[in-house]
């Protein structure tokens, strides 16, 4: 009976949007469990002694405790983890958790469409938004898993070199927002709703 299940299972997540267009959306935390983890980062003083890098490492383990204990008591990480084995029918462990947060203005190199070759091809990132994004327009652009592959394929393009960030990719003259506009569907992740989340393959789909 057991195996019987199994199979059923992966025949049913074969098709998952996950496995099929390398990402999707899924409700994750609901907006108390949201806002509880927005004061943790409000009130935590190493992100108010940012200068001093010296002062605000020797607090981050007490920092993410109190963010694990947040996650563990809510029941979080059993829910992401037993989320991401239906969608994809693979038993997954959590080895990495960050808290991050981005102002409208910022500019940074994940601005630029790129993958993360860091990571392997069965890696799966689920970023969490923790506040509507109604009001500020933030939001994450991604590419599926066949038009990544074609870009990749037509245009040998992952992701500008990070030594060289300076100098704009182009192709014929074309920058590769051009190309993605002109040729490409993108796939917009603004939730407006705390909690929301995206469930994606950082090295298998480009995304800024």
């Amino acid at each position: 009976a057991g195996e019987t299940s199994c199979n059923t299972r992966h025949k049913k997540t074969f098709n998952s949007q996950l496995l099929k267009n390398g990402l999707c959306f899924q409700s994750v935390l609901r907006d108390h469990i949201c806002y509880e983890i927005i004061n943790l980062h409000k009130n935590f003083p190493g992100f108010r002694h940012y200068q001093n890098k010296e002062f605000c490492e020797s607090l981050m383990p007490s920092f993410y405790n109190d963010l694990v204990t947040i996650l563990s008591t809510n029941t979080i990480i059993e829910k992401l983890l037993l989320s991401l084995e239906s969608l994809t029918g693979s038993v997954h462990i959590l080895f990495n958790a960050s808290l991050k947060k981005k102002e409208s203005q910022e500019t940074r190199f994940t601005d630029t469409w790129h993958c993360d070759t860091h990571y392997s091809s069965e890696n799966i990132k689920v970023m969490i938004y923790l506040n509507s994004q109604e009001d500020s327009l933030s939001a994450t652009e991604f590419l599926s898993l066949e038009d990544t592959s074609k870009i990749t394929n037509k245009y040998n393009y992952i992701g500008p070199p990070i030594q060289n960030l300076e100098k704009e990719w182009l192709n014929n003259g074309k920058s590769i927002n051009e190309i993605v506009q002109d040729e490409y569907k993108v796939e917009l992740f603004c939730p407006s709703k705390p909690g929301d989340a995206v469930f994606f393959y950082p090295s298998k789909v480009l995304h800024r």
